[in-house]
């Protein structure tokens, strides 16, 4: 592709470089040029935050309807993770 042709098509290529990953080459007085996508790492929150939420009920739907509200003392999410982040830190320290 010439400098000329990627003018033209600027976004429709950064699309589908976006879309492929695969780079695009460009030539310009006889020189050849790569432009290609840089991967970034994502962290597991930008993973999560990816997904698409789904409108999907596993089990008894009537279950479902008939449900109170949630009870704090049953939730314990956020103590589960500060115990695993405990464990975690300790096996680091041991580590090093």
């Amino acid at each position: 592709m010439t400098v000329t042709e990627l003018r033209k098509n600027i976004f429709k290529v950064f699309e589908e470089m976006e879309k492929t990953g695969k780079p695009v080459e460009v030539s310009r007085k006889g020189e050849k040029f790569l432009i290609q996508p840089v991967k970034s790492k994502k962290s597991k929150l930008q993973k999560l935050m990816d997904f698409k939420p789904r409108k999907v009920v596993v089990g008894d739907i009537d279950e479902v309807a008939n449900m109170s509200g949630w009870d704090e003392n049953d939730w314990r999410e956020l103590e589960v993770i500060d115990e695993m982040f405990k464990n975690s830190r300790l096996k680091n320290e041991a580590g090093s």
